[in-house]
């Protein structure tokens, strides 16, 4: 399976159900869901689109957060089994509808919608700044996204991590991703935390996108663009390095470092 691959492990990503989407929907839009709001209330934009919206579940998510029956919600991917699973979940919501497309050319008219965003699909993508120029050319009003930043831009892997507590000789799971229908548990790999007798295995390899600062100003620093929140974040990530160019599951080969990974949470006001 390549990493690329979201059609194999959108079945996966989908029995994370309402509480992954949930959350996912808090962490990576929580402080853009108030500038939605205020926005539909004060310009009365009547359409918004989820770039990269998966299985469709962070969509409603944020659907259900703005409470407005009467905005309606485009979600596109470029996994079609993604959008079908979309589509079938999600078939009883009215103001909702989902298309299979790519977050670097996507297929609408520029200024088509009054509110662009993207939840962890930034990170897929192969040309991160196209995949937010495009964002921003389909929008007339707000555009938020999460970018990962670094001064070469370009692609690395990254390790999702879990937790997992050494009781005796048992061992207890304190945090499974593969809870939130995200992924595998792959036991073999621990590796010791400062905590006392907790371990971090690393259960799924992905290729991460980085995109650098001076293409995020290119994008967002020019006429016609207010820039409503710009925030930097900063958290330690397990990285792999891999002694061949392979994609899938950690390997034994495989040898992984902490790294302090820095992204970007931009709201954009497009004028």
């Amino acid at each position: 399976m390549g990493v690329y691959d979201i059609d194999v492990v959108s079945d996966s990503y989908r029995t994370g159900g309402n509480r992954f989407a949930a959350a996912m929907a808090e962490e990576n839009l929580g402080e853009s869901l108030k500038f939605f709001v205020d926005h539909v209330r004060n310009a009365g934009t009547r359409s918004v689109l989820d770039v990269g919206c998966g299985a469709g579940g962070v969509t409603n998510a944020v659907r259900l957060a703005m409470g407005r029956d009467d905005v309606f919600f485009v979600g596109v991917d470029a996994a079609k089994k993604q959008i079908q699973n979309a589509r079938k979940d999600l078939s009883a919501v009215r103001n909702m509808t989902f298309a299979a497309a790519a977050g670097d050319a996507l297929p609408f008219a520029d200024h088509a919608f009054g509110i662009v965003y993207e939840s962890s699909a930034l990170c897929w993508s192969l040309d991160p700044p196209a995949f937010i120029g495009e964002m921003l050319r389909v929008s007339n009003g707000i555009v938020s996204f999460r970018a990962n930043v670094r001064p070469g831009g370009g692609q690395s892997y990254a390790c999702t991590f879990g937790f997992v507590k050494m009781i005796g000789s048992n061992v207890e799971l304190r945090f499974n991703p593969a809870d939130y229908g995200m992924t595998e548990f792959i036991p073999n790999y621990l590796y010791r935390t400062a905590r006392e007798n907790v371990y971090q295995y690393p259960v799924w390899l992905q290729k991460v996108a980085w995109i650098s600062a001076d293409d995020v100003s290119r994008l967002v620093d020019r006429d016609g663009i207010e820039i409503l929140l710009d925030k930097t974040h900063q958290t330690e990530d397990l990285t792999a390095v891999r002694v061949n160019e392979v994609n899938g599951p950690p390997t034994r080969d495989d040898r992984f470092f902490a790294e302090m990974v820095t992204s970007r949470h931009i709201v954009a006001r497009m004028a």
